[in-house]
């Protein structure tokens, strides 16, 4: 015979039977089985470790859509504690969200947003431009922040999609409810993006946005009255073109309110000369009135050229050669209300 040990035979055994019931987006009740007749435990949550008098704990303050390991230990005296019980596991739902939301992603792919997981390709999370010339946006909308992406290259192929759900969104609140989104679809391969909605957790989907083909190296807002109503969620499809410079992308994805004053949008420079720029602009809505504001890029709105217009259209006149400029537009709808100043749209004088 070799290596005889002899031990102490354990008093305090470990619980048991470790279970997670009522779980939602934020808490869940934990309870289990004593080993014996103790009437203290030690309950350790993704390692961070709490007394409990009672073989039942409510959590609180969690995390949605997060994973979330639980292990109890028996305290049967001081210095009297037994092994861990076996490991518990349990994941958290995700919340309904309430209308208005802005999702800009710069905290990156948000926690309650998924990728389909029968498509062919994902969504990328990016900052800065895309890895291919020619095509994708060099910033996001905001600048210096994250957007969306498809990837067009190898070995992405022509009809290849990649489809997001976005998170639960409750839109009961709104009187009249809107999807605003920019999108950035340059490239001489521009393929597909569709946006869907549904109101019925995803057993129908209704198409509400559809756009194909180059769009200019710029971000696009995009603008979609809502019709449903309760709770919707939406599906974002990126179809690839026919070459690698088809990389499409999206920011700022928002619900609210349709503005009472709307945004003119599609704001264009056309004629640029060593002084002067023509700019063109959408009407958002029935408007006719706006301001216009320009001046060198990085101006702040309020210290620019400032000039009202009851046109679509404005010559800028007293401009510098090789000067880059900024400009914005705002529309006035009367009576004190106005929209947001859209922009800037930048351009560089020769």
């Amino acid at each position: 015979i070799d290596l005889i040990q002899a031990h102490t035979c354990l008093n305090c055994v470990a619980p048991s039977g470790l279970t997670a019931s009522n779980v939602t987006g934020s808490t869940a009740d934990v309870s289990w089985t004593a080993g014996g007749a103790e009437t203290e435990w030690f309950l350790i949550v993704n390692g961070a470790g709490t007394t409990q008098t009672s073989t039942t704990a409510s959590l609180t303050g969690l995390m949605a859509n997060t994973a979330y390991t639980c292990q109890v230990h028996a305290v049967c005296a001081p210095g009297d504690t037994s092994v861990a019980s076996p490991a518990m596991s349990f994941t958290t739902s995700c919340n309904v969200a309430m209308a208005p939301t802005n999702e800009t992603f710069d905290a990156g792919f948000p926690n309650c947003w998924s990728q389909e997981t029968a498509d062919d390709f994902d969504w990328t999370l990016d900052a800065g431009g895309t890895p291919s010339g020619g095509t994708g946006p060099s910033d996001d909308f905001t600048g210096g922040g994250n957007y969306m992406y498809t990837e067009a290259s190898v070995p992405r192929a022509a009809g290849d999609s990649a489809i997001m759900m976005t998170e639960d969104i409750d839109i009961s609140s709104l009187t009249n409810p809107q999807l605003r989104f920019y999108s950035h679809m340059y490239g001489s391969s521009m393929g597909t993006l569709n946006v869907d909605v549904t109101n019925d957790n995803g057993a129908t989907y209704t198409n509400i946005f559809t756009k194909s083909g180059d769009q200019g190296n710029q971000w696009n807002e995009e603008l979609v009255t809502l019709s449903l109503t309760g709770t919707v969620s939406f599906k974002i499809t990126g179809i690839r073109g026919t070459s690698f410079r088809g990389d499409l992308a999206i920011d700022n994805f928002e619900v609210r309110e349709t503005p009472s004053c709307p945004d003119p949008s599609a704001l264009t420079i056309s004629n640029v000369s060593i002084s002067s720029a023509d700019l063109s602009w959408t009407a958002g809505g029935t408007e006719t009135a706006w301001n216009v504001e320009y001046g060198s890029t990085g101006f702040a709105l309020g210290s620019g050229t400032l000039t009202p217009t009851s046109s679509t259209s404005l010559s800028m006149t007293s401009l510098t050669d090789l000067t880059t400029y900024d400009v914005y537009v705002q529309a006035d709808c009367g009576g004190g209300d106005v929209s947001a100043w859209i922009g800037p749209l930048s351009f560089t004088t020769p």
